[in-house]
């Protein structure tokens, strides 16, 4: 998975900086399964769709909720891809290694995840960039809220936002 990561580079503790990390770790979990063992495979999938929900979930709740504002058919568009996402983390989640058609599902989420983060870092954060609100604060909020979800929820189906409503106020 190739993701343009110039937000990796800043050295600063950012809800940016933050989500490129999280967007470079899960896709080399697409990545690594090309290589796994196939005793390795189950495990690379449940982490990566477990992951991949919780960035959404982070996503939804405090990025998108910020930048409804600045440009709301954007943040439509973006929730729309991560329904496609969700529908594939269903599916796979509910699928079992021995399933011939489990690893090229987890692939075409890959590949769409992939198209997902490359977009969002190069239309979405640079218009963050502008916006006047601490990033530092909100990567700490972002990291708590993280911490707070994965202590509760187990599947990643459980951590879909099921409501996706932004609201219009921060």
């Amino acid at each position: 998975m190739v993701i343009s990561h110039k937000y990796l580079k800043s050295g600063q503790e950012d809800i940016l900086t933050v989500l490129c990390q999280e967007h470079k770790k899960i896709g080399e979990y697409f990545d690594e399964i090309l290589l796994a063992e196939p005793s390795q495979k189950e495990k690379i999938v449940k982490t990566a769709i477990f992951e991949l929900a919780l960035t959404l979930r982070l996503e939804e709740e405090l990025l998108y909720r910020l930048m409804y504002r600045e440009d709301p058919e954007m943040i439509d568009q973006v929730l729309e891809e991560h329904h496609v996402l969700e529908l594939l983390i269903s599916e796979l989640e509910a699928m079992n290694l021995g399933n011939k058609n489990y690893q090229a599902k987890f692939m075409v989420l890959g590949s769409i995840a992939e198209t997902h983060f490359t977009e969002e870092e190069a239309f979405l954060f640079p218009v963050m960039e502008d916006l006047e609100f601490n990033r530092h604060t909100w990567a700490r909020k972002l990291n708590s809220r993280r911490a707070e979800l994965t202590a509760k929820h187990t599947r990643p189906s459980e951590l879909f936002n099921t409501k996706k409503a932004i609201s219009k106020a921060v």
